[in-house]
Formats: C-alpha cells, structure tokens, sequence
C-alpha cells in the first residue's frame, strides 16, 4: 500500500523511483538479450552488406545506437 506521500510524489511527477524491486541478471539481461537478438536480426537483412559482420560485433550500446547509420 502507498503512503499519501507516495501517492503525491507519484502524481506530481508521474513516476515513482523504487529502489531493490528488480533484479539485473534475474529480470533485465533476459529482455536484452531478446532485444539483441532481434537487432542481430535486423541488422543482418536491412545493414548495407559490407557492414554486417562490423556491426554485429559492436556491443549492445553501440550496436543498439548505431542501427540508423548501418541501415542506410
């Protein structure tokens, strides 16, 4: 249950910042690994050819933020 306080916080900036409710490796690395597997994907039919092997090899930051330049 929220406190009033809570409930105030949350509608005054729209969120709520909760600390320890999510694990990284148990709840996170799973979406990002699907999240690259589907940019692999992406990259391998829509990035110009002779970027393909360079591109899937960037980690995922870069990889994920790169995608515009590589699809041409």
């Amino acid at each position: 249950m929220m406190t009033n306080s809570l409930q105030k916080k949350l509608y005054e900036n729209g969120y709520l910042i909760v600390k320890n409710v999510l694990n990284f490796r148990r709840d996170l690395k799973p979406i990002l690994n699907d999240m690259e597997f589907v940019m692999d994907c992406l990259i391998q039919k829509y990035a110009k050819k002779r970027d393909v092997k360079k591109v899937l090899n960037f980690d995922f930051k870069k990889k994920y933020g790169c995608s515009r330049k590589y699809f041409g």
